[in-house]
């Protein structure tokens, strides 16, 4: 059973885990199998890249170190020279070769076009993290990749961490380069102690940007506790969000809780509460009322792969079960 939930657990994140690019109070929507969903910090299971099926990641083999089409700096000293003289920011990507989400990261987004172009405004250094373990702990680097910027000063202004589309990655940077510093905003954020629904939702997104999971799962109780109740779509997305961390942080019993109280309301998106609850219930080692929620997600959905794909998982599920 442990080894069940595991896997379907990784699946279901992929499915239906939300982003924080760029900062704001309303998570997106799932996406389905076969399409790119957006990204999440990496000591979570990992957002799924455009490849349909998930990739295992194995750090005993390293994997080809491709080098993006940027204008790398020899050092990082040499970039922060150059950001001080020319007052631009800094982008720094830390990597390690071994990780399979660097290697797509590299690919898929560091080479996108307007990814390329706009890095010529930008400083930029590539550091292997397991080469420079010093500048990864002093950069606050916890998982690969990671992508910090400074400002012409050498301070941390955000960050981006795991693997995340062009077009995502593209905003930040632009922010970034429109001199905009998203991480003095949530410092302020953080000091003004928020007790308004909305701000505390930015404050949950943004100790979740930054891999601080018990901090955002209290940021997101307390936006529940003081917000527009279940009917509302904005309360509705910060379940959404809380749920995975719950499940993450081993307390399934208290997603259920949130997940069953969603499901009677009237507007709430069916498919992806009981989309949430097999999940939850398969971290709670109950297979049966896992597949009677798949089974429920089953009936509603119209695309025949999605119910293909459910299918098969819930034969997994009950074979496991079995045994």
């Amino acid at each position: 059973m442990k080894s069940l939930i595991c896997k379907f657990g990784i699946v279901a994140f992929m499915l239906l885990s939300a982003t924080a690019w760029p900062l704001d109070w309303v998570v997106e929507k799932p996406t389905p199998p076969g399409q790119s969903p957006p990204t999440q910090p990496v000591e979570q299971p990992p957002a799924q890249p455009d490849e349909s099926q998930p990739i295992t990641v194995e750090h005993e083999e390293p994997t080809t170190d491709t080098v993006p089409p940027m204008d790398w700096h020899e050092s990082l000293d040499m970039a922060l020279a150059t950001a001080k003289q020319e007052n631009k920011p800094v982008f720094i990507e830390f990597f390690v070769t071994y990780q399979q989400w660097c290697r797509i990261l590299d690919e898929k987004t560091l080479t996108d076009t307007g990814v390329v172009e706009l890095s010529h405004r930008f400083a930029c250094a590539r550091i292997n993290g397991k080469d420079s373990p010093d500048l990864a702990k002093k950069y606050g680097v916890k998982s690969y990749p990671t992508v910090v910027y400074l400002n012409a000063k050498g301070e941390v202004i955000d960050r981006a961490i795991g693997f995340i589309p062009a077009q995502p990655f593209l905003r930040q940077m632009k922010e970034i380069a429109n001199g905009r510093e998203p991480e003095k905003e949530f410092e302020k954020l953080v000091r003004s102690r928020p007790a308004d629904f909305r701000s505390l939702v930015m404050l949950g997104i943004g100790y979740q940007k930054r891999n601080e999971f018990d901090k955002a799962i209290e940021a997101y109780e307390k936006a529940l506790a003081v917000g527009p109740g279940y009917e509302s779509e904005a309360q509705q997305q910060v379940v959404y969000a809380l749920c995975p961390l719950y499940d993450f942080r081993g307390k399934p019993e208290k997603s259920e809780k949130l997940l069953l109280n969603l499901l009677n309301a009237k507007e709430s998106d069916k498919i992806k509460v009981h989309d949430m609850l097999g999940q939850t219930y398969l971290s709670l080692k109950q297979p049966e009322k896992a597949i009677e929620q798949i089974e429920a997600e089953r009936e509603l959905l119209q695309d025949e792969k999605q119910k293909e794909f459910l299918d098969r998982m819930i034969e997994q599920i009950r074979n496991t079960a079995r045994k």
